[in-house]
């Protein structure tokens, strides 16, 4: 199997994950701290599908070198292959917003929940970062057209 194929069913399996804590999981529990598992899972299937395309453009030549670092790796889809593959620019906003919001959360020092909202600070509160499940549904429904793109490349080789 090769390498864009792995990180194809990566990206799903993440993705489902989201999905099932989104639609089934939250809205049983009503717990705040599952918008954060929510948006790891969706960070996590769009690393999976950037990767998953940069193999395959890679496999096939398209680009020549791969970097290890994920946000040289970002650069080259947007400058390259999302206009080559005529991706909607909301893809890409999504996966910067996630990354943000990772690396965001990381730093943190100060995480809680108020009005069915996960509110991220730093200590001395000038960078905040609000999740709510809405903007995470909206993530979901743009991750899931970026999915079904990555599958019908996995159908095409």
């Amino acid at each position: 199997m090769e390498k864009f194929q792995t990180d194809i069913l990566e990206a799903v399996k993440y993705f489902r994950s989201a999905e099932h804590l989104t639609f089934v999981t939250y809205p049983l529990l009503k717990d705040n701290k599952l918008l954060w598992a929510i948006t790891k899972n969706l960070y996590l299937t769009s690393y999976n599908a950037v990767n998953a395309i940069l193999h395959y453009e890679h496999l096939y030549r398209r680009i020549r070198v791969l970097p290890a670092d994920f946000d040289l790796r970002m650069q080259i889809f947007e400058k390259d292959i999302a206009p080559r593959m005529k991706l909607n620019g909301d893809i890409s906003k999504v996966i910067n917003n996630l990354r943000i919001l990772m690396k965001q959360h990381k730093e943190s020092t100060v995480e809680f929940s108020r009005n069915n909202r996960l509110i991220i600070c730093n200590e001395g509160y000038t960078n905040i970062k609000t999740l709510d499940l809405e903007m995470l549904k909206s993530y979901i429904v743009v991750i899931h057209t970026f999915i079904h793109l990555i599958n019908r490349l996995d159908k095409d080789v």
